[in-house]
Formats: C-alpha cells, sequence, structure tokens
C-alpha cells in the first residue's frame, strides 16, 4: 500500500504543481494586456446627453425653489417686524396722550388733606364667670 500512496502522492504534487503554473501564467498575460473600454453605441451617448440636461434643469429648479423659500422667509420676518413697530408706535401714541393730558404750566398741585380716623379699640365683653364647682371627692369610702 505504500507503493500507491507514494504513486498517488506523485501524481498529486504534479497536478498541483501544473495549476500553480498555469495559474502563475494567466497572471503574467493579464497584466501584459492593456485594457480596452467598450465603445458607447450612439444611443447610449444621446441617453447620457440626455440625462445631463435633465439634471441641469432639476439643479435650475431646485436653485428657483430655495430662492422662492428664502423670499418667503425674508416677507414673514419683515411682517414681523412691522407688527412689532405698530405695537411699539400705539405705546408710544398712548404715553403721549397721557403727557398731553397734563397741563405745561408749573402749577403747584393742591394737595388735599385727608384725615385718617384711628379706629377706636373694641372692647371686649368680659366672659361669663364659671359657675362655681362644688368640691367633688375623687373617692368613696362606703
Amino acid at each position: 500500500m505504500s507503493e500507491i500512496s507514494e504513486k498517488t502522492n506523485k501524481k498529486d504534487l504534479e497536478f498541483l504543481e501544473g495549476d500553480i503554473t498555469k495559474v502563475s501564467s494567466d497572471d503574467e498575460e493579464i497584466e501584459k494586456k492593456p485594457k480596452i473600454k467598450k465603445e458607447r453605441t450612439e444611443k447610449q451617448k444621446q441617453q447620457f446627453e440626455e440625462a445631463k440636461k435633465r439634471r441641469q434643469e432639476q439643479i435650475l429648479l431646485r436653485k428657483k425653489q430655495q430662492e422662492e423659500e428664502e423670499a418667503e422667509r425674508q416677507r414673514e420676518l419683515e411682517q414681523k417686524i412691522v407688527k412689532k413697530a405698530i405695537i411699539i408706535k400705539k405705546k408710544q401714541i398712548k404715553e403721549q396722550k397721557v403727557l398731553d393730558k397734563i397741563p405745561d404750566e408749573e402749577e403747584e398741585p393742591k394737595v388735599e388733606k385727608t384725615i385718617q380716623r384711628l379706629k377706636q379699640p373694641i372692647q371686649q365683653k368680659p366672659a361669663p364667670k364659671p359657675a362655681v364647682e362644688v368640691y367633688k371627692p375623687k373617692y368613696k369610702f362606703y
């Protein structure tokens, strides 16, 4: 059996060595061959051009939308500012009306004397005297 196993081992080694050389030779061939790009057909070229056009259109469309959104945000901000300015102006007008009611002449204001009455203390009624308790013894002796 040893002879048979040696023969099979030799065959296996030869087979493996042959595979290694084939693989290594394949690698050398691949490295030597330059890669050739496949030419595009006319239809592929047209499709590519159409895709470029669509892409440019989408880019322009997105830019327009962004500009419109930005303009809308600016309008909303301006409206908020105007509303706030109106509120402030109304407050100023109210304050001005109050100031207008006060006379400009420097008259001494009349001081009205107010008399405060002191509260008189409430007299408390005397508490009723408790009834006289009769002494009751704690313990009864019988």
